[in-house]
């Protein structure tokens, strides 16, 4: 899955992404299948298969997927994704996202939208 339109971007934001899903499932003494159904027992069903492909970084879950993961290991997707807390400037990626095109821009919109919808109301900001 291609989430943006310039590819460089994707490896900028997603660099990490798969060291993260590999060191979370390691820290809970998991192997691949492991964690499949530690899943599964929550309800949730994504295969050992698909774990691999995501912590090898050849591709990148599905928003539900994604959701679910964060879920199951309570952590903010922003941070698994971006390597941002809800709490931390992180203005390197500012500078990142104001240097990229209109349709990436949009996709990023999207994708803060849906990270805010699926998020714990305690990783949410307070606005006034």
């Amino acid at each position: 899955m291609r989430l943006f339109c310039n590819p460089h971007v994707q490896g900028m934001l997603f660099m990490e992404f798969g060291k993260k899903l590999r060191d979370l499932r390691q820290a809970r003494g998991l192997t691949l299948r492991g964690l499949s159904s530690a899943l599964e027992k929550k309800g949730i069903t994504i295969s050992h298969a698909s774990l691999a492909t995501w912590e090898n970084d050849k591709g990148m879950p599905s928003r539900e997927n994604l959701a679910d993961i964060c879920k199951f290991y309570n952590i903010e997707p922003s941070w698994l994704m971006f390597s941002v807390d809800s709490n931390e400037n992180n203005q390197e990626l500012v500078d990142s996202i104001a240097k990229l095109n209109n349709i990436d821009t949009a996709i990023i919109a999207e994708i803060i939208e849906v990270l805010q919808k699926n998020a714990p109301e305690k990783y949410l900001r307070k606005t006034d």
